[in-house]
């Protein structure tokens, strides 16, 4: 990471970003409209109060100076956030001006003002920050030639400001003062001055003396030793960085970074078209015509990290990412998607955030609290999932159906959204088919649907057909149909049992045995449901009735191919695809009716 913070550090210089911004916290001003300026002017060799003032912040953002400095001390300017305005004029005033040592009349005349006048300096602040609806930083102008001037207009300002954050450097109040003379660079590997707090991310901290090397924070420079050149380049590097920061959630919410990384000669084009897009993330994955060309050779690296007090913890490295996966993985999610809900899904609600990666492994893990692993255990396995996804490595698909239908198992047994829960499931694996996730054991040894329904063209086998051939990766096995098409009609005699009956739970939900179920299980309910079907529909009303007998004689021939296949199917896979079966009636039935 280093190396390519270095590299982009010199990517945004050439951008022009290596000026003054380099030292500012403007990103942290986004939401601020407003500034409240006490004014100072010429008078002979000094300043003399004035006035308070207020001005648009829009277009003034670098020259109001604005650099975050600690939350119980001042700024390192005299411009702050406004969060209670007495404590943020003690912080422009107290904390910043009177603590400031400088023989310079910009700095000694307001020092002398506030000593005199503070009781009205205040009381001008407060009314006029009164008057002001909407977010405020105060700051300070002093008068020019022709007209009053913020204090980044001014050389001194600057000076200091530039001199307070490289001493940050090598200099902290509460860590004390780590440097070394004549010693290597580990970016440039040239021997120079280098200092032991200048990597700009918190991903470490000497804050505990356990931490620091030897437990001495003055030998923290042996950590990630930088010179000031190098420390420089990695702060404009950070600033690239920064804008393709996005969040994660499984569970625990997390942040993560892209930072590409050439394997060859750097590609300004392909950076200059990710930061020039008004959605970073999106700016990544349309630069298309550099992931087209194997020659390119650009990779992505993604850093998980969480935020923790005021240090980061990196939680999962993911490096060499294809830019070309990433594409594909985004691309194909969007399109599944719309084959699973909508106006032509197989449902009409899905929640749109299902599109992203987090939450559909959010949604498809088991709940922690379920089965006791704990929340840490289930935040492993999300990780797990998510650098598998993102490196192309392929993923279990037997003990992916075996976690799916344990979940469902205990869902159904408390008639908790168990079918929504089958349907997420559903979504995530032909996710992974499509994109070639899955390792998953033997040939495909089905015979054609042609085959077994030559004879059967009815509208209800023309839905199946189109199905299977949809989902022809997951229903690669008879075992698989048979099992998914009992569920179907098992789910078609339940909706018939509540609709005559009128009661919320059907008598034969008794009988799935929380749906727990084997071969054995399968064959003896297939007559049962068939049976019980009969013995409704003779009872029913004439647009109530529906024997499903061409469904039935298709779950038939499954069940016979299935015994010549010798049941290569787990208790497992058996329960997952009966539940996944009974969470899709819907679908068949309502094609039937649109046709």
């Amino acid at each position: 990471m280093l190396q390519q913070l270095k590299m982009l550090g010199e990517y945004m210089k050439k951008r022009g970003e290596g000026g003054l911004k380099t030292y500012l916290d403007m990103e942290k001003l986004s939401n601020y409209q407003y500034i409240l300026a006490v004014d100072f002017k010429k008078s002979k060799a000094e300043y003399t109060f004035d006035k308070v003032s207020q001005h648009d912040l829009d277009g003034n953002e670098e020259k109001v100076l604005y650099k975050f400095g600690s939350s119980r001390g001042g700024d390192q300017t005299p411009t702050s956030r406004v969060t209670n305005i007495e404590r943020t004029t003690k912080r422009v005033f107290d904390d910043w001006f009177m603590k400031e040592k400088s023989e310079n009349p910009l700095i000694t005349s307001p020092q002398d003002e506030w000593e005199d006048k503070e009781k009205e300096i205040r009381k001008k602040i407060k009314k006029k920050f009164q008057q002001i609806d909407g977010n405020t930083v105060l700051t300070v102008r002093f008068e020019g030639k022709d007209e009053f001037k913020f204090i980044g207009e001014f050389e001194i300002f600057r000076k200091i400001l530039k001199d307070k954050v490289s001493e940050r450097w090598h200099h902290q109040k509460t860590k004390g003062e780590s440097l070394a003379e004549d010693k290597r660079c580990s970016i440039c590997n040239e021997k120079k001055t280098v200092y032991g707090y200048a990597f700009p991310y918190n991903f470490y901290t000497v804050d505990n003396k356990r931490y620091a090397p030897d437990f001495q924070r003055e030998e923290s420079w042996k950590n990630i030793p930088l010179c000031e050149d190098c420390a420089f380049k990695m702060q404009l590097g950070k600033k690239f960085i920064d804008q393709q920061n996005f969040s994660y959630y499984v569970g625990e919410g997390l942040n993560y970074y892209v930072v590409p990384e050439f394997l060859g000669k750097v590609k300004y084009k392909f950076l200059d078209s990710v930061i020039d897009y008004e959605n970073t993330e999106e700016g990544l994955l349309e630069a298309e015509e550099y992931y087209r060309n194997p020659e390119e050779n650009i990779n992505l690296d993604f850093i998980f990290y969480k935020k923790e007090n005021k240090s980061k913890t990196i939680q999962k490295q993911i490096q060499d990412v294809a830019p070309s996966h990433l594409k594909q993985l985004h691309d194909s999610l969007g399109k599944i998607y719309n084959k699973f809900y909508g106006i032509d899904g197989y449902r009409e609600n899905g929640s749109d955030d299902l599109k992203q990666l987090d939450t559909l492994i959010y949604r498809v893990l088991p709940n922690p609290d379920r089965d006791g692993a704990g929340s840490k255990a289930f935040f492993n396995k999300a990780m797990d999932l998510t650098a598998k996804i993102l490196k192309g490595r392929r993923i279990d698909e037997k003990k992916l159906i075996q976690i799916f239908s344990k979940e469902e198992l205990s869902r159904f047994k408390n008639n908790d959204y168990y079918q929504s829960y089958a349907m997420n499931t559903f979504f995530f694996l032909k996710f992974l088919y499509k994109n070639e996730l899955l390792n998953f054991g033997g040939e495909n040894t089905m015979k054609s649907y042609e085959q077994i329904i030559e004879n059967l063209e009815t509208e209800e086998n023309e839905n199946l057909k189109d199905f299977f051939q949809d989902h022809s990766e997951a229903f690669n096995i008879p075992e698989k149909k048979a099992v998914f098409l009992e569920g179907v009609l098992a789910q078609n005699l339940m909706d018939k049992q509540m609709m005559m009956r009128e009661a919320d739970e059907p008598p034969f939900r008794k009988k799935l045995a929380n749906l727990r179920l084997d071969k054995k299980k399968i064959k003896q309910l297939f007559p049962e449901i068939s049976r019980t079907l009969d013995i409704y529909n003779s009872k029913a009303e004439p647009k109530y009735k529906n024997s499903y007998s061409s469904l039935r004689e298709t779950i038939g021939h499954y069940l016979l191919l299935s015994d010549q296949n010798n049941w290569e199917i787990s208790d497992d896979e058996i329960s997952y695809f009966f539940t996944l079966g009974m969470s899709l009636n819907q679908v068949f039935k309502k094609k039937v009716i649109d046709k």
